[in-house]
């Protein structure tokens, strides 16, 4: 039997829950299915998109996903026309998101502020330190190091290409694979996106990068995080701060 949320919960979710199914029929019930259908074969995880209408039913999707045999993860809210979300949903910079993302952070694992502790976070980098980079960075809207179109490319349902998942723009499309090789493609990346990813110029207009282009970008960064988190160590401040301008 499938989990739900408490019955006080459904009835006042009822209009989000239509709203953030996506406008898929039974989507629920599918997703369960196709997650017991593959569980057993590749790893799963569940995702969940931060949005106005369930910001409190995080902890409640968290703890169906260890009850499920895996784990739920923070994805951003982006702006654009697949996702049907407006400015209004972008809530991950509303006062208290710094303290939900950090306590996320922390349960994915980050050495106590001890000698072993320290040294292990700076040695390992552990996922949860990834994460309160990303967060901290998230929270004050400052510039990370990315790599999409030089390391990262996003492929639509139909066969697009582009640098990423979170500006899904015309101008953005590198080529199409039921037109050409994947490899032509990759060798035509226009020098204006590389540029703009370059800058940073992309981040923060429409939302945030989606966590499966920026997250494996600050992975691949160790002397950023770890530049990052020896500043935090001396200054005492929270991994995730939200720093009131």
């Amino acid at each position: 039997m499938i989990r739900r949320p408490p019955r006080s919960t459904q009835s006042r979710s009822s209009a989000a829950s239509d709203v953030y199914k996506r406008q898929i029929q039974g989507a629920f019930a599918k997703t369960m299915e196709t997650y017991d259908r593959i569980k057993d074969i590749v790893p799963c995880a569940f995702s969940f998109t931060f949005c106005k209408q369930n910001i409190e039913y995080f902890d409640w999707v968290r703890k169906f996903a260890r009850d499920k045999g895996t784990w739920a993860y923070i994805c951003w809210t982006v702006m654009n026309d697949r996702f049907r979300v407006s400015a209004e949903d972008l809530v991950f910079w509303k006062p208290g998101m710094e303290k939900v993302m950090e306590n996320y952070a922390e349960s994915m694992g980050i050495g106590p502020k001890t000698l072993n502790g320290i040294r292990h976070n700076i040695l390992t980098l552990p996922t949860g330190l990834n994460l309160s980079y990303l967060y901290d960075h998230v929270v004050n809207r400052q510039n990370m190091p990315c790599f999409a179109g030089s390391q990262i490319v996003h492929v639509d349902p139909v066969g697009d290409i582009y640098p990423c998942n979170f500006k899904l723009s015309k101008d953005r499309v590198i080529g199409n694979l039921r037109e050409k090789s994947f490899d032509e493609i990759w060798a035509d990346m226009p020098q204006r996106i590389l540029r703009e990813i370059k800058r940073c110029d992309c981040m923060y207009p429409n939302g945030l990068c989606g966590d499966s282009d920026i997250f494996p970008s600050v992975c691949n960064s160790p002397p950023d995080v770890i530049g990052w988190y020896i500043k935090k160590l001396i200054t005492g401040r929270p991994l995730v701060d939200a720093v009131k301008s």
